[in-house]
């Protein structure tokens, strides 16, 4: 896998002069404002949550809406009135992964404002193709829905790397083949073993990516010629690279929300891409992922990711007991699937990072690694959470 990185503090280009316009137009909505003169885009200001929800909520009350959160899987919620045609014409000018002949199986969850499953309908609807407004099937449903899933012609399935391995998991316990040649997938990255599970059930399979949030909605997607983890962003829209928080901006019409470096959540490098497109890059990780356990700061995300270099890991969730609202943690279990033995792990993290070995009042280890067959889920959106907070 190519996920050569690339030294550059952006990604993509858009026209200043259009920028400014819609800067313009935002402010008289709300926004940031702008400035009399303008050289660079970094002169104007940056959007936030906020801003988002009222722009679109203005929008939404002369054209209608879908309102939509954020899942919280790794922040807050966040609201967005969603248009209807959900920016789908705008993506599909360069992004199309069915035709009108495909049969999508939609394992995306409805309601409770959760999104990916109506972009799924209007996904299939923009494509013209036919859709199974289904939800999450689990292993043990699997057999009862396999021969509708047959007889209508099923061969391309949606849903959170999570929903679609479970589904095929389901496929592999009950032996049953079925021809599905393509998974679009959207909200949280595949782990080794779950790309596995879905190319064992699904030989033939051809992976699509998405990468968005609720708030923005798509930004950037991949197809079966790109690594799995790399993404391009699509035509008028530039990222500018912030440790802090990569920021968005998108110039032109038919997207969900006008955009001026709206900040996302995540950190992101350019990469180059064995496909030969531009404007290729890769998320390195949460950009607002730091704790604060017993009085020494850790990055969730860096703890995570030595966990997965360890031999026998599958996945890794962390169980943190605190504070969440001030990013304080007492008490932490990382939970752990896979052959890895859970002292192994815990005695590789206490070493790797000595100042997670601390004891309570009692004498009692603050860390605990636990050996589990599941990692917590999220019902609402079907993503594993790479941190759950608990109350302590």
């Amino acid at each position: 896998m190519n996920n050569t990185k690339i030294k550059t503090d952006k990604i993509g280009n858009v026209d200043l002069k259009l920028v400014i316009d819609q800067a313009k137009e935002l402010e008289k909505a709300g926004g940031p404002a702008v400035p009399q003169k303008v050289s660079d885009i970094s002169e104007l200001g940056i959007s936030s949550p906020a801003d988002i929800t009222r722009i679109t909520r203005l929008t939404a009350k002369k054209n209608g809406s879908i309102v939509m959160s954020s899942g919280g899987t790794t922040g807050e919620p966040k609201l967005t009135f969603v248009p209807y045609s959900q920016g789908i014409e705008r993506m599909l000018r360069s992004w199309r992964p069915l035709e009108p002949h495909n049969v999508m199986l939609n394992l995306f969850n409805p309601g409770r404002l959760w999104g990916s499953h109506y972009y799924m309908l209007a996904l299939a609807e923009g494509i013209k193709c036919t859709v199974i407004p289904m939800g999450a099937i689990f292993p043990q449903e699997v057999e009862g829905w396999a021969s509708m899933l047959r007889d209508v012609g099923t061969d391309s399935v949606a849903g959170t790397p999570t929903a679609i391995s479970t589904f095929c998991e389901g496929l592999i316990a009950a032996k049953i083949s079925l021809p599905i040649k393509n998974v679009i997938w959207v909200g949280e990255a595949w782990t080794e073993k779950k790309e596995q599970t879905v190319r064992t059930a699904l030989p033939e399979v051809a992976f699509w990516g998405n990468y968005g949030s609720i708030e923005t909605f798509v930004i950037a997607s991949n197809t079966p010629k790109c690594p799995i983890s790399i993404f391009h962003l699509h035509p008028d829209e530039m990222l500018e690279l912030d440790p802090e928080g990569a920021l968005l901006t998108r110039v032109g019409a038919g997207w969900t929300v006008a955009t001026v470096r709206y900040r996302l959540g995540d950190k992101i490098s350019a990469a180059k891409c064995p496909c030969g497109r531009e404007n290729a890059f890769i998320v390195v990780g949460r950009a607002d992922d730091s704790i604060k356990f017993r009085g020494t700061l850790f990055s969730i995300g860096s703890l995570l990711s030595f966990i997965r270099t360890q031999a026998g890991i599958d996945d890794v969730q962390l169980i943190l007991y605190g504070s969440k609202e001030a990013g304080s943690v007492n008490r932490m279990t990382v939970r752990i699937t896979g052959r890895a033995s859970s002292n192994t792990i815990q005695n590789a993290l206490l070493k790797r990072f000595v100042d997670l070995d601390v004891k309570d009042s009692k004498g009692l280890h603050t860390l605990i690694v636990e050996s589990v067959s599941q990692l917590k889920i999220n019902e609402r959106t079907h993503k594993v959470p790479p941190a759950v907070w608990e109350i302590s």
